[in-house]
């Protein structure tokens, strides 16, 4: 009877083979699993989605706490709102293809980055003052944000003013402002006087001196060309009290990331918001809403799309 062992070399062969399979498809799932597992954490109006490092979305999600609990405290709000969410996806697979800057689209402001890379706190200002303030004096608000850009927060420990990346007198101004204790403690003071006044009778009222000298002292502020962080007050957090965690389906991460593309990718946008059309609920009203976003930026009837997605139970107060 013939033996149904096989020869040495040929079995070693073979099992190899089969070890090697199985260690290859065993990455290739275990890699589309983490892939799969997205984390949300959210205080206020913020949410940082992410894929990968949970770590880096809670230092995210304090930077974002932290600017707004500073600019509260100038304007003198201690829970300042923001017309709409805004939110920050944390994944690798957008690295050098997605929009540096936040988009407003189906009722909130996106943005993607790639997991420690820096947020624009001074957009974040930007957005939070729109919604909170009269139109403030060009120079004003432009000094504003560059020195919200410079925030950098270490859970309670904050500190701004640092060098940006292109100074200049407007924010030479507010940063001596800001910075400076004997303007410091009347900042806020300057920015509510702004709201009835010009730039120099606010400086008069505000710091009580001449607004001539101040604006000396900016422009010598802005030749030192070096400027120090300093401590200003932050926001007691602890993240386990303060911020929400919660697992994300991956399909409204993808929807997201769709919408921030929109702009640059229509054909991959469309794929991903069809998927999501069929998918679970609450998927294919999101899936529906992004369709119908698409079809209006590209000028074609939006209709049938924003029908489907009240059908699906739509809760977008832009629909």
């Amino acid at each position: 009877m013939a033996s149904l062992t096989l020869p040495r070399a040929r079995w070693s062969s073979r099992f190899l083979s089969v070890c090697k399979l199985a260690f290859a498809l065993g990455f290739v799932f275990s890699s589309a699993s983490a892939r799969d597992r997205w984390t949300e954490l959210n205080i206020g109006p913020f949410y940082v989605d992410t894929d990968s490092d949970t770590g880096a979305a809670r230092d995210a999600l304090t930077q974002l706490e932290q600017t707004r609990w500073v600019l509260g405290g100038l304007l003198e709000s201690k829970d300042l709102p923001s017309l709409w969410p805004i939110r920050v996806l944390l994944t690798r697979s957008v690295e050098n293809s997605n929009p540096s800057h936040f988009v407003w689209q189906n009722g909130g402001y996106l943005l993607a980055l790639p997991p420690g890379a820096r947020l624009p706190l001074d957009e974040v200002a930007g957005i939070l003052l729109e919604a909170n303030t009269p139109r403030l004096p060009t120079e004003v608000e432009s000094g504003l944000r560059q020195l919200f850009g410079t925030l950098q927060a270490h859970g309670s420990r904050v500190t701004w003013g640092g060098t940006p990346p292109h100074p200049d007198l407007a924010w030479a101004r507010i940063q001596l402002f800001a910075t400076k204790f004997e303007y410091g403690l009347s900042f806020h003071i300057f920015l509510q006087a702004l709201r009835g006044s010009g730039i120099a009778a606010a400086e008069q009222n505000a710091f009580g001196k001449k607004a001539e000298l101040l604006e000396q002292e900016a422009r010598a502020n802005l030749a030192a060309g070096a400027w120090q962080p300093v401590p200003v007050s932050g926001r007691p957090l602890d993240p386990k009290r303060d911020l929400g965690e919660h697992a994300l389906d991956p399909l409204i991460a993808d929807l997201y990331i769709a919408h921030i593309q929109l702009g640059s990718n229509r054909k991959a946008a469309d794929a991903a918001f069809q998927a999501a059309a069929g998918g679970k609920p609450p998927a294919p009203a999101l899936g529906y809403e992004g369709l119908a976003e698409s079809a209006r930026l590209a000028h074609e009837n939006a209709k049938p799309y924003l029908d489907e997605a009240i059908q699906a139970g739509s809760k977008n107060p832009v629909i």
